[in-house]
């Protein structure tokens, strides 16, 4: 393990603590104080990087446990509020998408308004929130291969959502009339541009 020497069970963290294995999984960890701190069999050893939790059903009505999973990536610090995603993609087009959801008591809150919904098996998603620590304000982004697809801006107010913003559209929004003022070349079929990475620059073409 990176910056810890070891001999055996026993080890050196980098702040000087002595750290102990039984055998069975158990770490015990030795201050220079004496004081001792330890960990449950199946917990990481302290320096380890966190392993992300797995999405599940947990928490969620039948209705909803069959056909969606909790984004554990979404997953508010008071563990009250996330993002739920389908398992299976629609394939008519139904009315499937990604709902934020109060765990406790279980409600849907609101429906992310985004053209392509995450679901498991999407190829180049990924689906993800950044929330304050009183779990009243977070942004939820939806990401594509090139860039985020969507940014939704959360907003709560007294325990109670308040707004459900979807601000990468209301940018796009902003900026088309410029865009069609160039008259640039389409980036695809299915955008007129991109919103795109700061570590993976895309050289825009314009029409000669």
């Amino acid at each position: 393990m990176t910056g810890i020497e070891a001999s055996g069970d026993l080890a050196f963290d980098p702040a000087g603590n002595l750290l102990m294995c039984d055998g069975n999984n158990k770490i015990s960890k030795f201050a220079a104080n004496g004081t001792k701190k330890n960990f449950s069999k199946g917990a990481p050893a302290p320096g380890a990087p966190k392993e992300e939790a797995e999405d599940s059903a947990d928490g969620l009505p039948d209705k909803y446990a069959k056909d969606y999973l909790v984004a554990s990536s979404t997953l508010s610090p008071d563990k009250k509020f996330a993002i739920i995603y389908p398992t299976e993609q629609s394939e008519e087009g139904g009315d499937v998408g990604n709902y934020l959801i109060s765990l406790r008591p279980f409600a849907v809150l609101g429906k992310l308004d985004t053209k392509w919904p995450y679901f498991k098996n999407e190829s180049h998603g990924g689906l993800s929130a950044e929330w304050s620590d009183n779990s009243s304000v977070a942004l939820v982004t939806l990401d594509g291969k090139l860039g985020p697809h969507d940014i939704f801006l959360i907003e709560f107010r007294d325990g109670k959502l308040r707004r459900l913003t979807n601000i990468l559209a209301k940018a796009h929004d902003v900026l088309l009339p410029d865009y069609r003022k160039a008259k640039p070349e389409r980036y695809n079929e299915y955008f007129d541009f991109i919103f795109e990475r700061e570590d993976e620059p895309i050289r825009t073409r314009k029409q000669s």
